[in-house]
């Protein structure tokens, strides 16, 4: 957080806003989401790690995806450069699982891919080089609020390749992805 002019101290604010969670935390625990319970199909029992191959992988030059990261709960995979919390550094390829408000044209361009709607697009550039995402939708899935959302699945490949190029493995990586994702 940035406050620019004023005397507020940012740092008791935080403090009394951490204490606020702490205790809303500590009276009621930790919110249970049951919708994931019953359903055998949810992202969040799959493993990011396991949905992509080390032959697949080896199709990004200089990646090696023996080394990879997994993430909380194994919703996030990184392979390659794992270089994390500085971010990742080329080559890297991510796949992670998200739950998200509806993806728009914002997103990427929309294609059917496996029978899934996905959003590919350009990345932003990094250290001089271009990447490039897709947004896989699992599923449209409304928020506990109400508000639609989406589950999504997210492939980003960061390496010393044309953007186009990226575009084409991240795309290949999504088929990969779909055939072994279980029905919405």
């Amino acid at each position: 957080m940035k406050i620019t002019g004023g005397s507020a101290d940012a740092c008791a604010i935080a403090d009394l806003g951490t204490g606020h969670v702490v205790r809303i935390l500590t009276e009621r625990g930790v919110p249970y989401l049951p919708t994931a319970d019953g359903e055998a199909n949810s992202l969040r029992r799959q493993q990011a790690c396991s949905l992509l191959d080390d032959q697949s992988l080896r199709r990004v030059p200089a990646l090696d995806p023996t080394r990879r990261l997994e993430g909380f709960a194994g919703w996030t995979c990184a392979w390659g450069r794992d270089s994390y919390p500085d971010g990742y550094q080329p080559p890297t390829v991510v796949l992670d699982f998200e739950w998200i408000t509806p993806l728009t044209a914002r997103e990427g361009e929309r294609q059917m891919l496996g029978g899934r709607t996905v959003f590919l697009g350009p990345g932003e550039e990094s250290n001089g080089l271009a990447s490039c995402h897709v947004f896989v939708v699992f599923r449209d899935r409304p928020l506990s609020s109400g508000n639609p959302a989406q589950e999504i699945v997210r492939i980003w490949v960061h390496a010393d390749l044309p953007a186009a190029e990226q575009c084409r493995l991240a795309q290949d990586f999504a088929s990969t992805v779909i055939s072994k994702l279980p029905p919405p």
